[in-house]
């Protein structure tokens, strides 16, 4: 059953203007702090990927401009008219209420009607037409497909209530350490057949080291999505993408290092994890 309801996300959101930033000033702020970064060989991978980070946050917060808002976050099949028509809905229902009056009650059931063919209609439409999909333009169809996923989720978690030792989570963070326990319990480690392997065949070819050179990091820099998200670094691929040729000689140390030593920044070590629902009972974690 599809619920018509125009559900709002009211979610504050900190929103950064990049179409207003001032990118030459701020390659010209960090052009030399890069450049001396590179040239530096006394810091660890910590301490230099902490720098290069600091570095680009600051002159985000400088150079970009940003703004703080509670958006409203339109179901991706519901239409401007539709969406009109719902607010009306609500409206009528209210002064339907209020007042008594009949003939408001009556404009209101027969716009209730109206709606929901016209809510199931373009939801119906949209669905089909994401299913079909465009061979064309997989980034687009894979926007709107997890767009999609992400207003038919249960909570803004997407996980319902769990329940652990005959104990019922709904807690956010509760059902995300749930979840990080059951994934810890299957979590796959180093055996002692493989050990044994190690341990009684020496390697016959070594393997060449391997060498980072900054044209090949400016070409992977270059060839970043601007319209993914963040992750959990917090930089944004626009950004590392307009400071290409400003950061990718630090970079470019940075990365070799990290090799040279068998040492990477905490932050690499981070992810966001979003669990998937197998199949059986939602509520077990083992089911996802």
């Amino acid at each position: 059953m599809i619920h018509q309801t125009l559900r709002i996300h009211r979610q504050k959101q900190t929103l950064w203007l990049y179409k207003r930033a001032d990118w030459d000033g701020f390659r010209s702020e960090i052009d030399p702090i890069m450049q001396e970064l590179a040239e530096r060989d006394d810091l660890n991978t910590e301490e230099m990927w902490n720098t290069i980070k600091t570095a680009i946050i600051n002159g985000m917060e400088k150079h970009i401009p940003r703004k703080t808002t509670r958006q409203k976050q339109r179901k991706p099949w519901v239409s401007a008219s539709l969406e009109r028509k719902l607010t009306k809905k609500k409206k009528l229902l209210r002064k339907s209420k209020k007042r008594g009056w009949q003939k408001v009650e009556e404009r209101y059931q027969q716009l209730k009607k109206e709606t929901q063919r016209e809510f199931r209609r373009e939801h119906n439409a949209y669905v089909e037409t994401l299913l079909q999909g465009d061979d064309t333009d997989t980034t687009t169809t894979n926007k709107r497909f997890w767009t999609y996923v992400k207003h038919k989720r249960s909570d803004n978690a997407g996980i319902g209530t769990l329940r652990v030792n005959s104990t019922l989570i709904t807690n956010p963070k509760e059902k995300a350490e749930a979840l990080n326990e059951q994934f810890k319990s299957v979590f796959s480690i180093a055996t002692e057949e493989i050990d044994a392997i190690k341990d009684n065949h020496e390697p016959k070819k070594t393997m060449t080291p391997i060498k980072v050179v900054e044209q090949g990091v400016l070409a992977q820099l270059l060839r970043l999505n601007p319209y993914k998200a963040t992750g959990p670094d917090d930089l944004s691929p626009r950004v590392l993408k307009e400071l290409a040729h400003s950061i990718c000689a630090p970079l470019t140390v940075l990365y070799q290092k990290s090799l040279d030593t068998a040492t990477v920044p905490s932050d690499w070590k981070k992810a966001r994890v979003s669990p998937i629902f197998k199949k059986g009972d939602k509520y077990l974690p083992s089911n996802y």
